[in-house]
């Protein structure tokens, strides 16, 4: 019960917040930084007061304002002029999440999850290049594309975290932030292997 309500509080907490920033965007126009500035300290406080997930708040907000209006891109432009601080205040809360003597428990669990998604990912792009009659490539190496995860994950492993106190809990959040890490590790590597492989690398 406590699961649900923090995500679906979550979605409906960045529905609203992402109707309030196309208004904005749309009427006001002046000072976007700032107001996304301000609009995400917000959003941390009200995600603080009814115990909600951030980043699933936000992620939310983006999806609203990307595809029930025509600023998306004004969007971006806002967020990227501040974006490199919260990236690296963000990774940091994410490794300092990362419980070492409890991931010790669970190495075996974490590098099976690793190479499960790899498996599942690799069928989905497929099984779906097979039905839509797509290349070889496209078939046997799309999935290479979609290896990277972060920020929605990290966000479930902190709301595990609060769903299943103790040990359990801890242990299945750091699970799920060492694929990140790994996943972020290998992400790159395969993607430009990819490119390679589609001839869409300029080396």
């Amino acid at each position: 019960m406590v699961l649900l309500y923090t995500v679906l509080g979550s979605l409906g907490l960045g529905i609203g917040v992402g109707i309030v920033i196309i208004l904005f965007l749309k009427y006001v126009q002046i000072e976007k930084a700032l107001f996304l500035f301000l609009t995400g300290i917000l959003l941390t406080e009200l995600s603080g007061i009814f115990d909600l997930e951030i980043l699933i708040s936000s992620i939310m907000a983006g999806i609203v304002v990307e595809n029930f209006s025509e600023k998306g891109e004004e969007l971006i432009a806002g967020i990227e002029k501040t974006s490199l601080p919260l990236y690296i205040i963000f990774f940091t809360f994410a490794g300092a999440s990362l419980y070492l003597d409890t991931l010790k428990k669970a190495f075996v669990m974490t590098l099976l999850l690793v190479v499960l998604r790899m498996i599942f990912l690799y069928l989905s792009n497929f099984i779906a290049g097979y039905f839509l009659k797509e290349n070889k490539i496209i078939k046997h190496y799309s999935w290479l594309g979609f290896l990277g995860q972060a920020g929605i994950a990290v966000g479930l492993a902190n709301i595990i975290e609060k769903a299943i106190p103790g040990e359990i809990g801890a242990i299945f959040k750091s699970i799920l932030i060492a694929t990140v890490v790994i996943n972020e590790f290998l992400g790159p590597i395969f993607f430009k292997y990819l490119l390679i492989k589609a001839k869409e690398a300029n080396i």
